[in-house]
């Protein structure tokens, strides 16, 4: 069933297709080393999966800001106060491949 002509040029996404050929070729058997988009190789931690599970308890299922938790910024711009392992250069950004950089008027200028 096709709802629209409109969509119909648009292919899947590269990475994913390289996933699934890479996927396939190890169903066949044949060693793969995944480096096509980094998903981890290892279980989420017990202490992050339970802290998703309280945050949709608690209703937290909303999209965040842009700009990411104010809260969460805050937080990074006081650990980069103390900690020598943080610089300028360190990136909070939400996991997607289509970012832009925090708007002007965010209140933290240490995470622009």
């Amino acid at each position: 069933m096709s709802f629209t002509t409109r969509t119909d040029h648009l292919k899947p996404e590269g990475a994913y297709q390289v996933l699934a050929r890479a996927n396939q070729l190890e169903a066949e058997g044949k060693e793969i080393i995944h480096l096509e988009i980094g998903q981890p190789d290892y279980a989420t931690l017990e202490n992050v999966s339970q802290a998703g599970i309280d945050a949709i308890r608690s209703g937290k299922t909303r999209y965040t800001p842009p700009a990411g938790m104010s809260s969460l910024r805050d937080s990074i711009t006081n650990m980069m106060n103390v900690s020598p392992m943080l610089t300028e250069a360190t990136q909070i950004d939400e996991l997607t491949k289509n970012t832009n950089p925090p708007n002007k008027t965010d209140s933290n200028p240490r995470l622009r």
